[in-house]
């Protein structure tokens, strides 16, 4: 395939530039293009992830056929496909695979066991009422910190719960039908299933009210607060923090960072306040919600019509191979970046886009060099910044081994993706303590994306956006330039945004401008 730049049929030459400058470069393109039914947007970006999701299929599909070695990386992809595929064992299992969790709620009878429960929970990716997670200390970037974070919602935004507008009442209405449902396809009468949709409303609203906005979330000081275990003890006095830490496999730590104190005090209210039998009802509505893509077809259904068409638009589900595929994909996105990466991405490419940083950096550099605005003090340090920037470029130098992972044709699917994210988290765990690697990859080969990270100071392109129309090795230079480029030029940028310019080259969140630039800049 190779990228164009410009096609004519794409513009709507009735408009004058200078009036509505999109319109006229895109009108033609919008007026005979059709939002796929399986799709809620569609651009650039959509098709060419659309593009990938079918040669992700195609390889994924061509090694369910092939015999694989036990617990070689082909078994466990080939497995776990089949597993999803295999519709008739989940619609006969149904909410069996959970009821080991389920069992574990339902005895809940003081603090100590909801505790228990929670813990659970977390360990196989149900994130409430908090959620926990490894990540870089924003002010000693060469040490990674535990994390306390803001969660407890099934719905996107707090929003959703708080506002009085049209779009979130039309969305909150359709989240209480939601709830009843699925307690419906767990047996319980249209009375029980009422009567816990208004505990899980009340319960996630008073959880939404003491959550930030996303304009807060922004605010990068406002989420650093560093607490010893004794004064995080203090803070969340309801529960045994330390042994939640132990058993969620945490070891001795002398401090952790609570992203958002009065969200977690809120939480400590409501687990003092509210019945047991209230963090009963809101503990399994969250597993099985959670899980409910991995049950049978009237969970799967139930679960696409809100989360994919009522808040996505989403107007038709994808087939259960595509789904099959996008969830191996998901869950083991490293091993199938692998193959991905030895069909469809040459050595070469990942030369040819080096180049291209190459040129565009010391573009950077001059329009630095040239503001008449900027101090040489501050020039100085954004340069070194810029000088600093570490590549991801393609995919890893280094693969993750996922040896110890297991995929297990016996149990469920459910069971399995359990698995995985019970692996996963070990793997986080094993980081603390241990020096940075400021080289691994978040982000899958396959995956057409691309982002900056303040805390690596790193610019991120995965294989899956280095193809046509962003780039084509074998394309004009202008092209590349133009779309791939201008990709590059936007992750870079980020490094200088309100956001990035927080952060030295170390990644660091340390102010490195003279107080009259910085005022110049905000």
């Amino acid at each position: 395939m190779k990228g164009t730049a410009i096609n004519k049929k794409d513009f709507n030459e009735k408009v004058r530039p200078q009036d509505d400058f999109f319109e006229y470069s895109n009108g033609g393109w919008i007026k005979r293009t059709k939002i796929p039914a399986v799709e809620s947007r569609w651009g650039t970006f959509y098709i060419v992830r659309d593009r990938n999701r079918k040669r992700v299929q195609g390889l994924i599909e061509e090694n369910a056929k092939k015999r694989a070695k036990k617990v070689s990386d082909e078994q466990k992809m080939r497995d776990l496909y089949l597993l999803n595929l295999d519709t008739k064992r989940r619609n006969k299992e149904g909410v069996a695979p959970l009821q080991e969790y389920l069992t574990k709620i339902n005895k809940i009878e003081y603090i100590e066991t909801l505790l228990s429960a929670i813990t659970e929970l977390h360990r196989i990716g149900i994130d409430v009422p908090w959620a926990i997670y490894i990540d870089q200390d924003d002010k000693d970037s060469d040490k990674l910190v535990l994390r306390f974070h803001q969660s407890g919602l099934g719905m996107p935004s707090r929003d959703y719960y708080l506002k009085k507008d049209k779009e979130s009442v039309r969305v909150k209405n359709a989240y209480k039908k939601h709830i009843v449902s699925v307690h419906r396809l767990l047996g319980q009468s249209p009375q029980e299933a009422g009567n816990n949709m208004n505990i899980i409303m009340e319960m996630e609203s008073a959880i939404a009210r003491v959550s930030m906005t996303n304009v807060e979330l922004r605010d990068i000081p406002a989420q650093y607060n560093k607490k010893t275990i004794a004064e995080l003890s203090r803070l969340v006095s309801a529960v045994d923090i330390k042994k939640y830490l132990k058993e969620m496999g945490i070891p001795v730590l002398r401090s952790v960072i609570v992203d958002q104190p009065e969200f977690m005090s809120g939480v400590n209210k409501l687990i003092s306040t509210r019945p047991l039998n209230d963090w009963r009802v809101y503990l399994t509505w969250h597993l099985v919600n959670g899980y409910a893509g991995a049950l049978s077809d009237k969970f799967v259904k139930e679960n696409f019509n809100f989360y994919t068409t009522v808040i996505l638009g989403v107007k038709k589900m994808r087939s259960q191979k595509e789904r099959a595929a996008i969830a191996v994909g998901s869950g083991l996105g490293e091993l199938v970046g692998k193959i991905y990466i030895s069909k469809y991405f040459p050595n070469k490419a990942k030369q040819e886009v080096n180049k291209l940083i190459d040129n565009i950096t010391i573009a950077y550099k001059k329009r630095i060099k040239n503001l008449d605005w900027m101090s040489d003090a501050t020039k100085k340090k954004a340069l070194n910044k810029l000088d600093t920037v570490v590549r991801k470029v393609g995919f890893p130098d280094t693969w993750k081994s996922h040896k110890s992972l297991l995929i297990d044709q016996k149990l469920s699917y459910a069971k399995n993706l359990m698995a995985i994210e019970k692996f996963y988290w070990k793997r986080e765990v094993h980081k603390l303590g241990r020096p940075v690697d400021k080289k691994e990859w978040h982000m899958t080969p396959q995956t057409v994306n691309a982002y900056y990270s303040f805390a690596t100071n790193s610019i991120n392109f995965p294989a899956g956006i280095l193809q046509p129309p962003f780039f084509d090795i074998d394309g004009d230079s202008a092209v590349n330039y133009g779309a791939m480029g201008a990709i590059i030029g936007h992750e870079l940028s980020h490094g200088f945004d309100d956001m990035g310019s927080q952060f030295d080259g170390n990644g660091n969140r340390k102010n490195w401008w003279t107080k009259k630039d910085k005022q110049k800049f905000d």
